[in-house]
């Protein structure tokens, strides 16, 4: 604190050095993105879009994973009744963990291509068609191609699953970063709704309208999602390619050893969470 005279009178300034400043006080600026909401500087609140963006990811990403465990609480008895071994209903219900497993760590290139929003939105609409399929799957009467087509559109909804889920985490870190670790964990938690709520439903819709009523449900749920998500999700332009490079110069072949085991960490989640509901 310093004492200055001007027109003849002492002025106390908070905040000015001990020294000779010449007369002139320099105001210490405010940290961008710091203080209390009115304060010059302070951060401002979330805006609406993004809200918007956040909420559609959830949302979708609840109704994705509810379509992929609503046939938990049915299935196995429906398929005991035609004849199929548990061996069998257990392979269908890990043909979607698989595909899932091996397709995640390739989805980098479509999403590079054809951006974030339009690859979630396709992965969200692959489910909804392959789910929506399962609705007339029972009325195949001969085992075998009953039991490869459901082996199909497992494997269809893996794939869907791994453009969905891995085109939500990063349009996650891209409508808002300042909080990626909270907004991460809201997604963890509607990823656990979804195959919480899933057999639930999938078993009170079952007793209301039979084999087929609980897939389509899930179609539509999932339908209007990838809508959803289009008109909310920010549009994305995809950079242009770019030749990775090793630090001594060379081009890197195959993908960043830090994006495979985040690929591989998405599908072993994958894998385990549905047998969980068993």
């Amino acid at each position: 604190m310093q004492t200055m005279g001007r027109g003849g009178g002492d002025e106390i300034v908070p905040g000015a050095p001990s020294g000779d400043t010449g007369g002139v006080v320099h105001p210490v600026p405010a940290l961008e993105g710091k203080g209390p909401p009115g304060v010059a500087g302070a951060s401002p609140l979330l805006s609406i879009p993004k809200l918007f963006a956040l909420l559609s990811i959830n949302l979708s990403n609840m109704v994705c994973h509810m379509a992929f465990s609503v046939l938990v609480s049915f299935y196995p008895q429906a398929a005991a009744a035609r004849g199929i071994s548990e061996v069998t209903v257990g392979w269908i219900f890990s043909t979607f963990a698989i595909a899932s497993f091996f397709a995640a760590p390739f989805v980098r290139a479509p999403l590079r291509r054809y951006g974030r929003r339009n690859c979630y939105a396709a992965g969200l609409l692959l489910v909804s068609l392959a789910s929506g399929a399962f609705a007339i799957a029972h009325r195949v009467q001969d085992n075998a191609c009953y039991i490869l087509l459901c082996l199909l559109l497992r494997a269809l909804q893996g794939l869907g699953a791994a453009f969905a889920e891995t085109a939500a985490y990063a349009l996650i870190a891209a409508v808002d970063r300042d909080s990626l670790s909270f907004n991460l964990g809201m997604t963890e938690v509607s990823t656990g709704l979804g195959y919480m709520l899933g057999p639930v439903i999938g078993g009170l819709l079952f007793d209301r309208g039979g084999f087929e009523l609980p897939f389509v449900c899930m179609s539509a749920g999932l339908f209007l999602a990838s809508l959803f998500a289009m008109g909310s999700l920010p549009v994305d332009r995809s950079p242009a390619p770019r030749q990775e490079l090793r630090p001594g110069g060379k081009p890197a072949s195959g993908f960043a050893a830090k994006r495979v085991l985040g690929a591989l960490r998405t599908g072993v989640r994958n894998a385990f969470e549905p047998m969980a509901q068993l």
